[in-house]
């Protein structure tokens, strides 16, 4: 039984995601939802948990539920050559940006929301112009969005929080895509986010 003179700490359940408070020293709590294993800590940096709704650590920016990441995200297969970012026109109304993922088995076409399209077309740009790789508290610098959109038209493009020095914010689209496309392709070590070098991107222009 909890016990309302032990120390409050968050619970926070990596399985289904649910987090609340508790006053327990348990060294082993179980979630109330689905009876997986909870934890009281980031399991990136060991920092102690603050807020059960929260999805991110305040600490290092980690998602905080990695089961569901490790579930969905593997090593690149062997089968994709090559992966194809096409930046749709915005300046109608039905443009869609699109990754293609060549492999010997055919093509697949992947669409993604303008701001994580936007986030692994700079994280590719960055890495074929032989930039230095982006940190987590980088701002996306302005000379950079005029080099990538040449035309007048993009240049409204680029402007997602991912592009300012919010550490958060990179985290989430890093998870966001690696979830979309089912396999790790971003990764993230320690403050620096890199694309896997096992594929090959290509860059079609703005």
């Amino acid at each position: 039984m909890e016990k309302p003179d032990q120390k409050q700490r968050v619970l926070f359940c990596q399985s289904c995601g649910y987090g609340r408070f508790a006053y327990t020293s348990n060294p082993e709590e179980f979630c109330i939802r689905c009876g997986k294993e909870t934890t009281d800590v980031c399991l990136t940096c060991k920092t102690p948990l603050k807020d059960p709704d929260g999805v991110f650590c305040h600490a290092c920016g980690s998602h905080l539920q990695q089961d569901k990441l490790s579930r969905n995200t593997h090593p690149i297969s062997s089968n994709i050559q090559e992966i194809e970012l096409h930046p749709g026109d915005n300046g109608t109304l039905h443009h869609q940006d699109m990754l293609i993922l060549r492999s010997a088995s055919g093509n697949t076409s992947i669409l993604l929301n303008r701001a994580c399209f936007e986030f692994l077309y700079y994280l590719a740009w960055l890495d074929i112009q032989d930039h230095n790789p982006l940190s987590v508290y980088q701002t996306m610098q302005e000379s950079h969005k005029n080099q990538i959109c040449h035309h007048h038209q993009m240049q409204g493009r680029f402007t997602a929080k991912w592009t300012t020095n919010d550490i958060r914010s990179k985290t989430h689209y890093i998870w966001l895509i690696n979830e979309k496309l089912g396999f790790k392709l971003i990764e993230r070590c320690g403050l620096i986010i890199t694309i896997s070098p096992e594929c090959i991107i290509t860059l079609f222009p703005f």
